[in-house]
């Protein structure tokens, strides 16, 4: 038989894919092979290249981090908390070893894993933690170029430094009152810089312990302070939309450079990097150059003198309707705001964080910046999830306007920017060429697949510098439909033996409509072009309606199609669900049954069957062809939300409210397995490869891959009892032969309790001074675990008069043997302490009983052969 028609009885946790970054400061290593992220209370630890969370720092759950700092030599990381505790953390046993060492990269990874599964709380513990004085958070955090000194902004505009190696404070500085914006020290000068609320910088002199200077410039929050060429110039920028460039010597303003939007962070490009604009005439005569970014979401390269040497082409978020000239914007600015930006450069690469928590990765070139990766820190929660085609990829739809594609192999996302509101679903075609998602903002979207060469291009500008798109997204919004007046709920594709592919959707407008996407989905590959500006500029088709119905009372809240495309399920909150002809639109039937709103629909691909998920805890399969209920499937302790066939249809899956992933057998109606991987309510689950993995997505923003492990783990058992088979003839064999030691051991490994018992019992039958001896030899040289295992059973064979014997005879030799304050300190024991002495006593009480009336009945007996003599 083959493996995918094997029915499946138990998965495992191939992949978690969860939050590690909500928002804050972001760092890379300075081999740049880990992002420390925060997450909270944490300090997330992150491998850049497999996106896996490899180590957690965290010192208390309710203590959030409002900053931290990483050292440059990556030797120390300092966290500021809200409880004003700072803590410095030594991350030389915390790292992965570094480049250089033999160490196999998977090993590595196994070997972190391991360890964070081991413990996902505290990973590992700070080396030295202290209060700072003062009363005020810290929010900003800075170490020096040797690693040794910190800096420490606060909320009250006061600036301390303090010795990380020795942990006291060296300087006290006090500046304007109110939120520190910025802090650095300068690379070889005594000076710290420090920058407020004002828009004046404050230069510190860290041998007079005063301030030296102040720079005045800027109307606005300072927000980034950077040294270019040596330590010679001063880089600032801000919320006034300009940089200022400064003679650090003199404090004297070289240049202001306009910018033209609010700045969040700045970086300095120097050395042999290239990066966009490196070949252009105005930068042979600048010494140096640095990139901006701001609330427009795109990184632009300038020269020192001011030159704009390169700005990515924003043109890809504009799409052209063929129907008329309206055009849209599909990006949210506020989720494009890049709020800070880190030079790579052993990979060649810019790091930019966006207000949405994605970490995107930009390739530097003398053409122009290429997308490498994106990481998406935080998920929101995950309404829908489906496979896309026989890839690793996964789309998914989540509480925000923007589709997401992620690799489960290395965690790289595509964000897709088009809808203007909240996306509710989202389905794939069956071989991943297109996609389709619907949104509150009314409308459905169709997304096609481009090569990447086509969705990257770099075009000449007319002053010599270049403009690129910035995203190299292998999805593209190629067709739109609106008619809809209420938000969209469900959407679903047509099935690949559809000659002219369709869509449906479904909303709260109670309706449905059947879409052609034909056109759509045709005309992108035969229009884009590695030639052509389609890369810079998606031709967005309006998609025609095939029909509307009428659906449901009440909002709809699924749509399926079947596998022939003859048929449309649908799914609504007034209990019911319909069947509907693709080709006309007429009601085919009506499923009655469920107490409560159907939540989820799906048909069989093999047999003429629909099963359907409900809010009153049920699933039931229906008949296509009489339309009557053939199996209902109870389990779940909250409302089922999804629903999937597998195993070729013998099986399905279920996600429901309760948190919970349920397989069911279809044909007996037993519940096979539960999957318990989510902390809330799991929204979505979709299979791949008919089962052979699952994928899952739920309110606690978390994806999780299942692997089917029905094989190993019945060869685990085949195995294990091959083991055990043996193990028993071993134990009788140590008991034919009177090795008593070894079979209590071996009896202990086993985990047999009675077993046990009865060697115990074997050993006390022995001749009293034998039986003592051969009992005290037997318990002599066990370790502590087996101790506290072997009195887990003590307790347990006490709780019986006929085992208590034997319970009180071992209990006697391991307190002649252990002292008692040692027993207490074992696992578990305490919970086995209370049990013994309770029916100990009752035990004593009952053999005093029974040793008063021994001595009534031989009192007794003496009397009567007294007066038997007489």
């Amino acid at each position: 038989m083959e493996t995918d028609s094997v029915l499946k009885t138990s998965y495992g946790v191939d992949r978690r894919i969860g939050s590690f970054y909500t928002g804050g400061q972001v760092a890379v290593s300075n081999d740049e092979r880990f992002l420390f992220c925060a997450h909270g209370a944490a300090i997330n630890i992150v491998n850049i290249d497999t996106g896996r969370t490899i180590r957690r720092l965290v010192a208390d759950e309710e203590d959030t981090i409002t900053t931290f700092a990483l050292s440059p030599d990556c030797a120390f990381l300092m966290t500021c908390a809200q409880s004003f505790l700072v803590r410095l953390w030594n991350l030389s046993s915390l790292l992965p070893s570094p480049e250089g060492e033999e160490v196999e990269p998977e090993e590595e990874e196994t070997e972190a894993k391991e360890k964070l599964d081991d413990d996902s709380t505290t990973v590992a513990e700070c080396s030295h933690s202290w209060r700072i004085h003062g009363g005020a958070p810290v929010c900003v955090a800075s170490f020096d170029s040797s690693s040794t000194l910190v800096a420490l902004g606060t909320t009250r505009g006061t600036v301390q430094v303090w010795d990380a190696t020795k942990r006291f404070c060296t300087h006290n500085f006090k500046g304007p009152a109110g939120l520190v914006g910025s802090v650095a020290f300068h690379p070889s000068l005594l000076r710290l810089y420090s920058s407020g609320a004002d828009g004046i910088l404050n230069v510190w002199s860290l041998e007079k312990s005063q301030r030296m200077m102040q720079l005045k410039g800027h109307v606005s929050t300072v927000s980034a302070l950077r040294f270019a060429d040596n330590g010679r110039i001063l880089l600032s920028s801000g919320r006034d939309q300009i940089v200022r460039v400064w003679d650090v010597q003199t404090g004297a303003p070289r240049k202001t450079i306009p910018v033209f939007e609010p700045l969040d962070d700045i970086v300095v490009l120097e050395g042999e990097t290239p990066f966009p604009g490196s070949s252009a005439p105005s930068r042979k005569n600048a010494q140096v150059c640095f990139a901006t970014a701001g609330s427009k979401g795109v990184l632009r390269v300038w020269s020192i003198d001011g030159a704009c040497l390169h700005t990515p082409n924003t043109a890809h978020i504009d799409a052209k309707v063929d129907a008329g000239a309206d055009t849209e914007q599909t990006a949210t600015m506020a989720n494009h705001h890049i709020v800070q930006v880190a030079l790579c450069p052993r990979r060649a690469q810019l790091c930019s964080v966006t207000f949405d928590q994605t970490i995107t990765f930009h390739t530097l070139s003398s053409t122009g910046l290429t997308v490498a990766k994106h990481l998406a820190g935080f998920h929101e929660e995950i309404l829908a999830v489906r496979s896309v085609g026989n890839s690793s990829q996964v789309a998914m739809a989540t509480n925000s306007d923007s589709l997401r594609i992620v690799d489960t192999s290395t965690q790289d996302v595509q964000i897709l920017h088009g809808h203007t509101d909240v996306l509710m679903a989202v389905d794939a075609a069956a071989d991943g060429s297109w996609l389709a998602t619907c949104s509150k903002d009314q409308t459905v979207r169709v997304w096609a697949r481009v090569p990447a060469t086509e969705a990257s291009q770099s075009s000449p500008m007319d002053d010599g510098t270049t403009a690129t798109v910035a995203s190299p997204t292998r999805f593209q919004c190629v067709g739109i439909g609106r008619g809809h007046t209420a938000a969209v709920g469900a959407v679903a594709c047509s099935l690949p033996e559809s000659t002219a592919p369709f869509l449906v959707s479904a909303a709260r407008d109670c309706t449905i409509k059947v879409w052609e996407v034909q056109h759509a989905v045709q005309s992108t590959r035969s229009e884009a072009t590695p030639s052509s500006s389609s890369a810079a500029t998606t031709t967005v088709s309006r998609l025609d309606v095939r029909f509307t119905q009428q659906a449901h009372n009440k909002d709809v809240n699924a749509v399926c199609v079947s596998p022939k495309n003859k048929l449309i399920a649908s799914a609504g909150a007034d209990k019911l669900a319909k069947l509907w002809s693709c080709s006309t639109g007429a009601l085919e039937g009506v499923l009655k049954g469920h107490r409560r709103g159907v939540w989820s629909v799906a048909f069989s691909l093999v047999d003429r069957v629909v099963a359907t998920a409900s809010a009153d805890s049920t699933l039931r399969i229906w008949s296509l062809n009489d339309h009557s209920c053939m199996r209902t499937f109870e389990g779940h302790a909250n409302s089922v939300l999804s629903v999937t066939f597998m195993s070729r249809g013998m099986q399905l899956c279920s996600a429901g409210g309760d948190g919970l992933l349920k397989v069911w057998n279809v044909n007996t109606g037993d519940l096979v397995c539960n999957l318990d991987g989510h902390e809330d309510r799991v929204w979505a689950v979709c299979s791949r490869d008919d089962g052979q993995s699952l994928v899952s997505g739920g309110s606690d923003s978390t994806l999780v891959v299942w692997r089917n492990t029905t094989v190993e783990v019945a060869q685990q058992a085949r195995e294990e009892n091959a083991q055990l088979v043996l193990a028993q003839q071993e134990l009788s064999n140590l008991l034919a032969n009177q090795l008593y030691t070894k079979a209590v051991k071996l009896a202990l490994k086993l985990e047999q309790p009675f077993r046990l018992l009865g060697i115990v019992k074997t050993i006390l039958e022995l001749p009293d001074g034998a039986s003592i001896t051969q009992l005290d030899a037997a318990l002599a040289d066990l370790r502590d675990d087996q101790i506290s295992l072997l009195l887990t059973y003590v307790s347990t064979w006490n709780q019986n008069g006929r085992h208590s014997r034997a319970a009180q005879a071992v209990l006697n030799s391991l307190l002649r043997r252990h002292h008692p304050r040692h027993l207490v300190t074992l696992k578990e024991v305490k919970k086995s302490v209370e049990p013994l002495l309770s029916y100990s006593e009752r035990h004593a009480t009952r053999l005093t009983h029974l040793a008063q009336q021994a001595a009534f009945v031989d009192f007794t007996w003496q009397s009567m052969k007294l007066k038997s003599d007489d």
